[in-house]
């Protein structure tokens, strides 16, 4: 079959229930090889230990309203930025490599706030299929996880040079799907930041949209659906998928959260919890 568009492949995989690493991997190869013959999408993937959550930000999943995530995003920011990161993070060097670095810091911040639990517009995947599945199966035993793919378009995908460099764009000024094709491990110093160590192990990306977009999960916005594919996770083989990622890969939950810190948890815990209930009672 001569594969013209993404949707093709979700037309087959589309809701496909797998019990294993080896039943999962025919469609991961397929999806791989037909990105090599002329159709432009870069895979990334994302793992939900239940079926029914949605494609939605930890921000996005407070509120369907789009002031209140732009109200509470900016508190958290400022917050983050003034409470946490003098005394807890180490600020990040800036790149020598860009032309327009207006906002690199912003994004950088962003980076590592998602990564260390603050709430954000920020949606995490993978481009390591292995670690979105590991987070698929970490729980939830009783129930259906899910592994999404998404065939993401070469139009959405913005790198930190070039005509798609995002540092020329402030974060709360996204007007369209961005995902953040950010290469980690070229960071100066990247093994001196917790959060960066995360996304580097997690292997990962981000899509970020307008706040308006933001509140709809993305498999409800009609334009972004063609290109996703959701993968059911059985619930009862999660356990032995869960060991075989641990035995074979070496990948396991306390290896991607590096160097995790209790006192860390705790202050973004708070700054969560009052800022969000400022405006959410």
């Amino acid at each position: 079959m001569k594969f013209q568009h993404p949707k093709q492949l979700k037309d087959i995989y589309e809701g496909s229930r797998v019990h294993s690493i080896s039943e999962l991997m025919p469609i991961i190869e397929t999806v791989q090889m037909v990105k090599n013959t002329g159709i432009e999408y870069f895979e990334f993937y994302r793992g939900h230990s239940l079926e029914a959550y949605k494609l939605l930000s930890g921000l996005s999943r407070l509120s369907d309203n789009p002031t209140i995530i732009s109200q509470i995003d900016n508190e958290l920011q400022s917050r983050f930025d003034s409470e946490f990161l003098p005394q807890k993070l180490q600020a990040l060097e800036l790149s020598q490599l860009h032309k327009d670095r207006s906002f690199e810091l912003k994004w950088k911040l962003a980076f590592q706030a998602q990564h260390l639990g603050l709430k954000t517009r920020l949606l995490d995947w993978s481009i390591n299929w292995r670690i979105a599945l590991m987070f698929a199966v970490e729980d939830h035993f009783e129930s259906d996880g899910a592994l999404w793919i998404f065939l993401c378009p070469k139009v959405w995908r913005y790198s930190s040079a070039g005509n798609t460099n995002y540092f020329s764009i402030h974060p709360n000024n996204v007007e369209s799907t961005l995902l953040i094709n950010h290469g980690f491990l070229l960071d100066e110093q990247f093994k001196e930041h917790d959060g960066m160590m995360r996304v580097a192990r997690q292997a990962g990306r981000f899509t970020i949209q307008s706040y308006n977009e933001s509140i709809i999960p993305l498999e409800a916005q009609s334009n972004v659906d063609q290109f996703l594919i959701k993968i059911i996770i059985d619930g009862a083989s999660k356990p032995s998928i869960k060991a075989e990622l641990k035995k074979s890969e070496g990948i396991h939950l306390d290896w991607a959260y590096y160097r995790k810190d209790s006192e860390i948890d705790d202050i973004l815990k708070i700054i969560n919890t009052e800022t969000i209930s400022k405006y959410i009672p």
